[in-house]
């Protein structure tokens, strides 16, 4: 997730090739990108920059989850309901990812719902 920023930047590069890969790699992370594209369409400047990343918007599934992030939500949701300590240090790792990224925001609720219930 951390190379989405460059990836972003790529889109307006020099190069078809190097927007072309930077382009397939943005769609290849969906929704986790989202947030990085939301700032990257912000501040992009260039109208090819603009119309690959409204592109990738557009493509971002909303409603139907992939089998990696239903395995992700379920994990959140297991370790969540077990809540020992150990549950609550592998939520607090997961949190720690991507800030836009769907399952770092799912690890912090979680961990805010533990915090409640004490």
């Amino acid at each position: 997730m951390s190379k989405s920023p460059r990836w972003i930047g790529e889109l307006g590069g020099q190069k078809f090739a190097d927007r072309e890969a930077a382009q397939k790699e943005l769609a290849a992370l969906g929704e986790w990108a989202e947030p990085a594209l939301e700032r990257g369409l912000k501040a992009a400047t260039q109208a090819e920059t603009r119309r690959r990343i409204t592109a990738l918007l557009e493509a971002v599934p909303h409603t139907e989850k992939r089998p990696d992030q239903l395995r992700d939500l379920r994990a959140v949701e297991v370790l969540e309901h077990i809540g020992t300590v150990e549950a609550r240090r592998v939520l607090e790792r997961m949190g720690i990812g991507f800030a836009g990224a769907r399952l770092t925001q799912d690890a912090k609720a979680s961990l805010h719902r533990l915090e409640w219930r004490r």
